[in-house]
């Protein structure tokens, strides 16, 4: 738990009571996290944004972002080098990779937001098998389905 995340071992008994549709001879449970897609999320993110007349720069740059009054100010190169700002009251941080580098030029320095970088594994669903898990947790050994 040096980070902070909850992680059980849970045995087989506690995973068919917890997910029925499941076995598994062990698994690591982990009650307080989740898995955002976030391309979805970054979707919705642009059809609020088109929705409320706002804009959306692609290919670009972020150079410098200095905080105004009502909003911030921000620099960027686009991908023909050329080099412009706009103003906005808000603004949301997508750039992924260097999203810490971004937030920083926001003024925004706390230690919460510094990536770690972390290796991991997922796994999709297909259907029809889509709605059988409930809870975010990795098995072990073996993972057959009981259906």
């Amino acid at each position: 738990m040096k980070n902070g995340v909850n992680l059980d071992i849970i045995d087989k008994d506690q995973v068919a009571s917890m997910e029925p549709a499941v076995f598994a001879i062990k698994a690591l449970f982990s009650p307080t996290t989740g898995i955002v897609d976030t391309h979805s999320l970054m979707k919705r993110f642009e059809t609020n944004i088109l929705n409320n007349e706002g804009q959306i720069v692609y290919g670009s740059e972020v150079t410098g972002i200095r905080k105004l009054d009502h909003g911030y100010e921000v620099s960027l190169t686009d991908s023909d080098k050329k080099n412009f700002s706009f103003t906005s009251r808000i603004i949301i941080n997508s750039a992924g990779l260097t999203s810490d580098k971004v937030s920083e030029m926001a003024g925004l320095s706390d230690e919460k937001l510094t990536i770690n970088f972390c290796k991991g594994e997922y796994f999709r669903i297909n259907p029809p098998k889509t709605g059988l898990l409930t809870d975010l947790f990795i098995p072990y050994r073996i993972l057959k389905w009981k259906v």
